[in-house]
């Protein structure tokens, strides 16, 4: 008993100092939120986001973190490092050739997205400094206002959204899953308490009948508690594994299996498919800026806001997209069932080989599929909701997916940390 009692308390030692860790490292992020580009006149620039405060920026603000309401330096936030990853890993998936081992795969991806992230950092500042200008007329947002702004504006976002990529990669060194996922879904969290009070301070919520509020609470309840229990869930492949005892018998285990996730792509068919959303979205409303007389443009750019029907329709076919395209990146069937041969093991019914190999890409088709439905639920429900019940407030279906998936992979994570520990401590004790 006392030994169980010190493997536990060495666990937990050891997860001290990765959680002290994380714990800096967002403190730096939420510090980096707060610090402003030098010049800007908030007085004016607060009064323009209260007055005109719309979904788009409500999106926004998901990847900077509340950033680009403040016009600090973290106001491009994880868009142009995850528009970077998009680009990368769609041309590794279509030229697999080029890339010959995964520790290559792994160095020169890495590399080659630090280098596109800053390319696209500098395009999305001076997309905002464009739009900015036009918005504000940077003369009268500007205390004390010179040419050398505009070069010290694009510097400031692009310092900021390389250091947040950075942030990301050491959270991710260090175990705790996704480091970029979880920046986006610390930056939702700590706007949660100022969204709750800026719908309390709205006026329309005192004519918002109490049976509304009621049905709100309730899906959100829903949505939590569905994701929750797809994520948990998964589909069993029964398997036999056959050892050899001597040169004529063999032995045979039962009772094991090949777990496979519903929702194998995760998180990144939401992230992937609401950057490149509002990376059109950026590219339409510089067109807008471009050639301001045509009205056509700025319908289109309306239409694009979340909520409406083009948004909606773009949204399902990138998270289609996403959805096959992750697929193919996290889970390898001809892998898989190369790696079930070589340890004699093999499906009930199944020949080892290219029909294991089948069998099993049958199967995670049709579970991405599901997976694909339960994502577009998620995400779509609350836009109909809004739309049907009138709701005062915005209630992101992206959000509440990420916050969700974000903090059960988090926890996994750490029972994952732990049960390692407890193991390596054991092989330790008995010199394994």
């Amino acid at each position: 008993m006392k030994q169980i009692f010190n493997n536990y308390k060495n666990s937990f030692y050891y997860l001290k100092y990765k959680i002290l860790f994380l714990i800096c490292v967002l403190i730096i992020f939420r510090i980096g939120s707060f610090i402003p580009i030098l010049g800007i006149d908030f007085n004016i620039l607060n009064n323009f986001f209260i007055k005109n405060n719309n979904n788009i920026t409500e999106m926004l603000n998901i990847f900077s973190g509340g950033g680009l309401s403040r016009i600090s330096i973290f106001s491009l936030g994880l868009i142009p490092y995850i528009s970077a990853s998009i680009i990368i890993q769609i041309i590794n998936f279509i030229y697999p050739k080029l890339i010959k081992n995964n520790k290559e795969i792994n160095n020169n991806t890495n590399k080659i997205i630090k280098y596109t992230t800053f390319l696209f950092s500098i395009f999305q500042s001076i997309i905002i400094l464009i739009n900015f200008n036009k918005i504000f007329q940077f003369n009268n947002l500007i205390i004390n206002y010179n040419k050398l702004f505009y070069l010290i504006f694009i510097i400031n976002l692009i310092t900021g959204s390389m250091i947040l990529m950075w942030l990301g990669e050491k959270i991710t060194e260090k175990g705790f899953c996704n480091g970029i996922s979880i920046i986006m879904c610390i930056g939702i969290l700590i706007n949660f308490p100022l969204y709750i009070n800026n719908i309390l301070l709205n006026k329309e919520i005192y004519n918002f009948i109490f049976l509304k509020i009621i049905l709100f609470l309730l899906l959100l309840f829903l949505i939590i508690f569905f994701i929750v229990f797809i994520e948990c869930s998964q589909r069993k492949i029964f398997l036999n594994h056959q050892q050899k005892k001597n040169k004529f018998k063999f032995y045979s285990t039962q009772n094991i299996y090949l777990p496979i996730k519903i929702n194998i792509s995760g998180v990144i068919p939401v992230i992937f498919s609401s950057s490149v959303v509002l990376f059109i979205t950026n590219i339409i409303s510089l067109i807008i800026k471009i050639f301001d007389k045509y009205t056509i443009i700025k319908k289109i750019i309306l239409c694009l806001q979340p909520g409406n029907i083009i948004y909606i329709i773009l949204y399902i076919n990138f998270i289609i997209l996403f959805s096959f395209f992750g697929l193919n990146l996290f889970f390898n069937s001809k892998e898989t069932a190369d790696n079930l041969k070589k340890t004699n093991t093999f499906i009930y019914g199944i020949r080892p080989g290219n029909k294991t190999k089948e069998y099993i890409n049958s199967v995670v088709i049709r579970l991405n599929n599901l997976g694909i439905i339960y994502i577009l639920f998620i995400c779509l429900i609350p836009e109909i909701f809004n739309k049907i019940i009138g709701s005062p407030y915005y209630l992101c279906g992206t959000s509440i997916l990420i916050v969700t998936l974000v903090i059960i992979e988090f926890i996994s994570q750490i029972q994952t940390l732990l049960i390692e520990k407890q193991y390596n401590s054991i092989f330790k004790k008995n010199n394994f």
